[in-house]
């Protein structure tokens, strides 16, 4: 456990530097509950690398349509959080954790950037880290990649 919640630090210490240097506030970077998902629960659907990326992917596009297409008020976070969920599920890569990208790129003035960096990019090196971790602790993640 104390190996984990280490990694755990560490993934999101990262995440902290990229932030600052990107001039993101952390709270932007929606990842903290992906990295305890897939550090806690790395045998979960949820947590395998296809839902990650096009969780966050998705998420993201869902908030940023919700944003632009609906005036932002009340309900632009409501239609955020549903179009990401139906996006999710009908492409079989749910991640709930996704569901913050969702509600930041709705709620929140991003760019279309935002999109590319720091979410899907944000979203690859999580990957990335965790196979590295994964495999330096001799555990074999993902259980499937796509």
């Amino acid at each position: 456990m104390l190996r984990d919640a280490l990694a755990g630090f560490a993934g999101l210490a990262l995440m902290q530097i990229l932030a600052d240097f990107a001039g993101l506030p952390m709270t932007g970077i929606p990842f903290a509950c992906s990295v305890i998902l897939i550090i806690a629960a790395p045998a979960s659907d949820t947590a395998q690398p296809r839902n990650l990326v096009a969780g966050h992917l998705l998420a993201a596009l869902s908030g940023y349509a919700a944003a632009v297409l609906v005036t932002p008020s009340w309900w632009t976070l409501p239609i955020a959080i549903g179009l990401a969920m139906f996006a999710m599920q009908a492409t079989r890569s749910l991640h709930p954790p996704a569901g913050l990208t969702a509600a930041i790129t709705a709620t929140q003035p991003v760019s279309w950037g935002f999109v590319l960096s720091p979410v899907l990019i944000g979203a690859l090196l999580i990957v990335l880290l965790s196979f590295c971790y994964f495999r330096s602790i001799g555990l074999r993640w993902p259980q499937q990649w796509f």
